[in-house]
């Protein structure tokens, strides 16, 4: 509730969220649109491989507060009917992630 409170004071605009699932059942929620392809991740960018690799070792990475903040974002959408696939996944992308996380 502390840092709630000082982020509040901090960033405009900011909307608290208390999630009602564990983690792995958000992941679990939002993995089927995540698979079709219908959620934009730009390629080459200086974060997307290691937000690939988490991803990739969840539930049994040390680290998960990306796919905890990604899951949780995903859900807020998907539960106000806001379409997250506003930006088709660039083929550049595409070919470039299905090399190096070796995906056919």
């Amino acid at each position: 509730a502390a840092i709630i409170s000082m982020l509040s004071k901090e960033i405009g605009g900011f909307v608290p969220i208390n999630p009602k699932e564990s983690k792995q059942a958000r992941a679990s929620a939002v993995s089927p649109q995540v698979e079709r392809g219908e959620v934009y991740l730009p390629a080459l960018e200086s974060f997307t491989e290691d937000f690939i690799e988490e991803h990739a070792g969840f539930p049994n990475a040390s680290n998960d507060d990306q796919v905890d903040s990604a899951s949780q974002a995903l859900v807020w959408l998907d539960e106000r009917g806001i379409d997250f696939n506003l930006l088709p996944l660039p083929d550049r992308s595409s070919s470039y992630l299905r090399k190096k996380f070796k995906i056919k």
